[in-house]
């Protein structure tokens, strides 16, 4: 069983992460070990409400396949992350493996939270483009936006659709699904309690 604690002084691998106990929050990032809390409550209603919004679509158009985190999703060997969300389409479904997904699934989500800006407007989007995941969304807390982001043909993320509030975003991949930050923020009460 690996132990952390305090600094660490080599690179790790996702060997290195199977070693943890089952359930420990993290991700391996440049061969770095950066451990996580449990997420905000407000980041879990908004996953759940996206969840069964992205859910209910796929469900009618038999597309694909729709993971929450934790899943492992492994970029190279000094790199695995755990989106919050990931869209795996009908054709790439016989290559899920039993404990990670090891290939570009077509669509990867973050909920960025005060505390995941940098790493997931930067860090993590610079590790999505390498793996040529084709879309990636945020959906943004603090500014109640989200962006998605579509490679263009030199492998590079360009702005797909922008919205806040109540502002109408749409992907390519999901054919047909559109929707905007209020409708899966909780109501507005308890979003500027939690906020």
């Amino acid at each position: 069983m690996l132990e952390l604690s305090g600094k660490y002084n080599k690179e790790y691998t996702y060997d290195d992460l199977m070693q943890l106990e089952e359930g420990t929050l993290c991700e391996l990032i440049n061969g770095i070990i950066e451990m996580s809390p449990a997420p905000l409550i407000i980041h879990q209603i908004i996953l759940k409400n996206l969840s069964k919004k992205i859910d209910d679509r796929i469900q009618e158009s038999n597309k694909g396949l729709l993971l929450p985190a934790p899943v492992d999703l492994i970029i190279d060997e000094k790199n695995v992350v755990q989106p919050d969300l990931l869209f795996i389409s009908l054709e790439n479904i016989p290559k899920i493996r039993d404990k990670y997904i090891d290939f570009p699934p077509d669509i990867v989500i973050e909920i960025i939270s005060p505390s995941s800006v940098v790493r997931d407007r930067y860090g993590k989007k610079e590790l999505y483009q390498k793996m040529k995941i084709q879309e990636y969304w945020m959906l943004d807390i603090i500014h109640e936006s989200i962006e998605i982001l579509r490679l263009d043909n030199a492998g590079h993320y360009q702005l797909s659709s922008y919205g806040a509030k109540n502002e109408i975003v749409k992907s390519q991949i999901l054919e047909k699904f559109e929707f905007c930050f209020d409708d899966v923020k909780p109501d507005a009460e308890l979003f500027n309690k939690l906020k």
